[in-house]
């Protein structure tokens, strides 16, 4: 039983890190869209972020830090049925499917009477949470989808070990930008807190994302620092 919680306690810190990952390189493109869309009047988390374009190098480090959250969450658990992936496509198609049915509904206006803080306020970030969760459950058991993904990622795996040591320095550089970023973030949802007005879900949403960007540059750090000692 305790074999049992502890291959449990993997898999599930495996999957959060792929989703974290996730929802970091997605709120970075879609701050990064506004900057550009935006320039020169918008500088997002000015004064204590220098630069929106200090977001870029928070993709890399979110993608570079799939890698170890996999090794994180390689556990053997017996599957229930259906591998993980097949769950994980099945999670995506329900959530698209219901975001669908959902526009459809708002077009011919049977939520415009629903108060702001109602499920039609939430809707967006529960959407949002399945279809991370379901990429998360794909990804970690990508694999299993082809053998032709097996071989492209085995590849792949070869062609970086060329590469190693700027390959780790890229990764802790980036990692640190990251952790810079989502401490300007915090700071600046401190200093604006009291007189922003936000309500619980938007001053919920820029904590989120400050948690999210800071466990990506704390991981991507830790890892990339670890393997350039050569403890990989």
């Amino acid at each position: 039983m305790s074999s049992f919680l502890v291959a449990l306690g993997k898999k599930t810190a495996g999957l959060a890190l792929i989703f974290n990952s996730l929802l970091s390189i997605v709120s970075s493109l879609r701050i990064l869209q506004g900057f550009y869309a935006a320039m020169p009047w918008w500088k997002p988390f000015y004064p204590f972020l220098l630069d929106g374009t200090f977001f870029w190098a928070v993709i890399p480090a979110s993608i570079l830090n799939l890698i170890p959250a996999k090794i994180i969450g390689n556990a053997r658990l017996k599957r229930v049925i259906f591998h993980h992936y097949v769950y994980g496509f099945f999670v995506l198609s329900i959530t698209i499917a219901s975001t669908w049915l959902f526009t459809l509904i708002s077009i011919f206006h049977l939520l415009t009477e629903a108060p702001k803080s109602s499920l039609a306020c939430l809707l967006p970030y529960i959407q949002a949470f399945f279809i991370y969760g379901g990429i998360a459950l794909v990804l970690d058991d990508i694999c299993d989808v082809s053998p032709k993904i097996e071989l492209l990622l085995k590849e792949l795996a070869s062609l970086t070990k060329r590469f190693r040591i700027p390959l780790h320095l890229f990764h802790a550089l980036c990692s640190l930008i990251s952790i810079y970023v989502s401490l300007s973030i915090g700071a600046w949802f401190y200093i604006n807190l009291s007189s922003a007005g936000w309500s619980s879900l938007e001053a919920s949403s820029y904590i989120v994302l400050t948690g999210s960007i800071l466990v990506t540059g704390l991981l991507g750090l830790s890892v990339s620092l670890r393997r350039g000692s050569g403890n990989s």
